[in-house]
């Protein structure tokens, strides 16, 4: 008897699957899912954060410098005259 391909599990009844676990083993505390392909844009982002503050602790004029290169390449000068 040929296999029937089965359909794939949509996220939300994943999501309901890992509840009913989370439920099944007394969890109480709220519990987020995330993707792995989400945590590593929130852990690229985070460290981009980082050597952001790196930047300004060890050059505070770097912001400054930062914001004048934005005027010029946008040619915007953000409230000025």
């Amino acid at each position: 008897m040929p296999k029937v391909p089965k359909k794939p599990i949509q996220d939300d009844e994943k999501l309901k699957l890992i509840n009913d676990v989370a439920k099944s083993l007394g969890i109480t505390e709220s519990i987020a899912v995330v993707s792995a392909t989400d945590i590593m844009a929130m852990i690229q982002t985070i460290r981009n954060y980082q050597q952001q503050l790196a930047r300004i602790q060890t050059n505070p004029a770097w912001v400054d410098q930062t914001i004048e290169r934005v005027k010029n390449a946008t040619g915007r000068h953000f409230g000025e005259g």
